[in-house]
């Protein structure tokens, strides 16, 4: 069997004996048409499933991708041939959540202000008694809004969970997710769990009925002291609304991970803004992932082999 596996990949996706698997690049996967027709098995970046490169790989049966989204990847011309298509999903779930944690932590527990400090040499009680103060805010029974029910919503509910906070859930699917306290399908539910959390991770695929989801009016709904998550997709989210929406306090701060242009150029406002923390869509990666996504080359290599059903299967018979 012919594997092709982006260079990226290689000591991660298995090598076999009874395989011939080669590590190329992007464009010399584009440019090796006589190679890529021989391909049975491609492990990819998502933006290259597209028509013209799957007409150079005649042979192919099955696509794998690493990430979870693959919103850049044609996959009705997938299933129209059908390839099987599985993605990443899981795999950087750990990494993520232990970065929404971390963020939330960063505003909560006032980092900015005590790194300032130490720069300055500054032993700061923030201007109250030193042993009668309360200066930073406990997640305990705090309000976690998490828009979006899958593996990474799971783990992120799964830690604010052992911090004591309140869970509440927006999603489609996973309704009696084993660590929401709420959960909220439609509209009027979503609209109570942006007006009564504390902090709001947006963590759901980018597609038709997520883009743009969050604006002004949505940023509006927030609490004063709400602190806005991201580590999702950034056209999720009308950046010059959510920038409107700091600048104004509509909101208390916002981290960001994505964002509607990456990288984020010089220019936007968010660079400035005191009240933003930024990460350049580095959530997921954490060293646990490379574990989880080894796993998940080398069963769905087995599962393949025995005519077995994939995991995160995405074309064939998928409905979602």
């Amino acid at each position: 069997m012919k594997i092709v596996a982006h260079e990226l990949y290689k000591g991660i996706f298995p090598e076999l004996p009874e395989d011939d698997v080669l590590f190329y690049s992007n464009t010399q996967m584009v440019e090796n048409s006589a190679v890529m027709k021989e391909a049975e098995v491609i492990v990819c970046q998502p933006h290259l499933v597209q028509k013209d490169f799957l007409d150079i790989c005649e042979r192919v049966k099955w696509i794998q991708v690493p990430s979870a989204g693959f919103e850049r990847s044609d996959i009705d011309e997938v299933r129209k041939r059908g390839i099987h298509f599985t993605n990443g999903t899981g795999n950087q779930s750990v990494s993520i959540a232990e970065d929404v944690m971390c963020k939330i932590l960063f505003f909560s527990r006032r980092i900015r202000e005590f790194e300032a400090n130490k720069e300055n040499k500054s032993w700061s009680h923030f201007g109250q008694d030193p042993w009668l103060s309360v200066i930073s805010q406990d997640l305990y029974t705090k309000k976690m809004g998490i828009i979006g029910d899958g593996a990474i919503a799971t783990e992120i509910a799964k830690r604010a969970k052992g911090f004591d906070m309140e869970v509440q859930t927006y999603g489609l699917y996973n309704k009696d997710g084993q660590y929401w306290d709420h959960f909220y399908n439609d509209q009027a539910g979503l609209d109570k769990l942006v007006a009564t959390s504390d902090y709001i991770v947006v963590a759901v695929p980018l597609n038709e009925a997520t883009h743009g989801m969050f604006n002004l009016e949505m940023f509006k709904k927030m609490k004063k002291e709400a602190i806005f998550v991201n580590i999702a997709r950034g056209p999720i989210v009308v950046e010059d609304d959510l920038i409107t929406a700091l600048k104004n306090n509509e909101i208390q701060a916002a981290a960001l991970d994505v964002f509607e242009v990456e990288p984020l150029p010089e220019k936007s406002q968010l660079w400035d803004l005191d009240n933003v923390f930024i990460t350049s869509h580095k959530a997921g990666t954490g060293d646990s992932w490379i574990k989880r996504i080894k796993k998940l080359y080398e069963d769905n290599l087995e599962l393949y082999r025995n005519g077995k059903p994939l995991i995160n299967e995405r074309s064939v018979g998928y409905k979602g």
